[in-house]
């Protein structure tokens, strides 16, 4: 209708992630508008509200990661396989890392099977700018280069710079730095990510499914020599992707070949049957990596025919031939059961109809 209206905006509109509040304001209902033959009513009226800072000052995130990084060969690099290896970071308020930054410790960089490693630091002061040093856990920054057991010489290099700064309006930063080497420390060996994608079909549509899958990772295309067994947990979902960190080698110049199959739980490989088909985007399942191409993707597709598709998520999966089966349509009704007793019935009507018609027979 039209008026003046006061627009402002209610007191809890603001989320932890939003900080942007209008100014209050009036406006009129027609607005009149200049035009060149004078100023005429308009009745749509369209209002750009000028905003102002508010919100949270102290829900700053700041996430840093580290890699583990060989300057010979430019490649990064694993610690030994199943050991973990920890090193530190700190977080700072100055460039030269001597103030602690409010409220903070110094924050483990877990190694395990991979060359990366993250550390969070939340609940960070906005509208600030931070640095990041590498530590020794105790408070203190390591030196930018020191001598480590097996004479590789250990430094911490910052690519990208040390500092980081997160605002109220983006409350959220990332910085990424390196533990460098000239070599390659003793077990330490070059790595992989081998993702292991898994796709369900019903007629040739996306199924979603509950059931819970496994691929077998082996190092033979006989499929014997097993390496591991990747758990493919569909929760509700059509497609799932599992990453995997894979050992490649100690050189620059090796490979290492693995093969991928569809298995059950223990890795006995599963064979495509009349119960349900699968494929693999790879000839024969075989995917070969270097430290030069050091990630790739297989995807294993299952296919099942319905007559009818499902209408929603498959409650449960099937017990009783596996994890892997025929898809369920939700209907347990015993069929074959329903059809004896109706064939029972009607032979009953049968026998019933014929006595009746003996017994006025013999009344005529």
């Amino acid at each position: 209708e039209p008026g003046i209206y006061l627009v402002f905006q209610e007191k809890d509109a603001n989320t932890s992630y939003r900080v942007d509040a209008i100014a209050t304001f009036l406006i009129s209902v027609p607005f009149p508008a200049k035009q060149e033959n004078g100023n005429i009513w308009q009745y749509e009226v369209e209002v750009t509200p000028k905003t102002e800072i508010e919100g949270p000052k102290n829900n700053g995130v700041i996430r840093v990661t580290k890699s583990l990084y060989n300057t010979e060969t430019e490649l990064n690099y694993n610690p030994p396989e199943n050991e973990e290896i920890v090193f530190y970071v700190g977080l700072f308020t100055d460039e030269a890392c001597t103030v602690r930054a409010a409220g903070t410790t110094d924050m483990p960089l877990r190694f395990l099977n991979s060359d990366t490693a993250t550390a969070v630091f939340e609940n960070l002061t906005t509208d600030m700018t931070y640095y990041i040093a590498e530590t020794d856990g105790q408070g203190n920054v390591v030196p930018s280069a020191v001598r480590g057991a097996d004479s590789i010489l250990f430094e911490a290099l910052y690519p990208n710079g040390q500092s980081v700064s997160i605002t109220r309006h983006e409350p959220e930063g990332e910085i990424s730095f390196r533990n460098a080497t000239r070599g390659l420390p003793i077990n330490y060996y070059y790595g992989g990510t081998l993702t292991i994608t898994k796709k369900t079909l019903l007629d040739g549509m996306d199924y979603r499914t509950n059931r819970v899958f496994y691929a077998g990772v082996f190092t033979d295309a006989k499929f014997k020599d097993l390496y591991t067994v990747v758990k493919l947990n569909m929760d509700g979902k059509s497609s799932v992707s599992v990453p995997l960190e894979v050992n490649i080698g100690q050189s620059v110049t090796d490979s290492a070949t693995y093969y991928i199959t569809e298995t059950d739980k223990d890795g006995k490989p599963l064979g495509s049957g009349q119960e349900f088909t699968f494929t693999i985007n790879k000839d024969g399942g075989k995917v070969v990596l270097s430290p030069s191409a050091p990630d790739d993707e297989v995807i294993i597709t299952n296919k099942f025919t319905e007559s009818e598709e499902e209408t929603e998520i498959e409650k449960e999966a099937s017990t009783e031939k596996g994890t892997i089966g025929n898809p369920r349509t939700g209907d347990d009704t015993p069929f074959i059961l329903y059809v004896a007793l109706m064939a029972i019935a009607l032979v009953v009507v049968l026998l019933i109809l014929v006595q009746g018609l003996k017994k006025i027979n013999k009344k005529s």
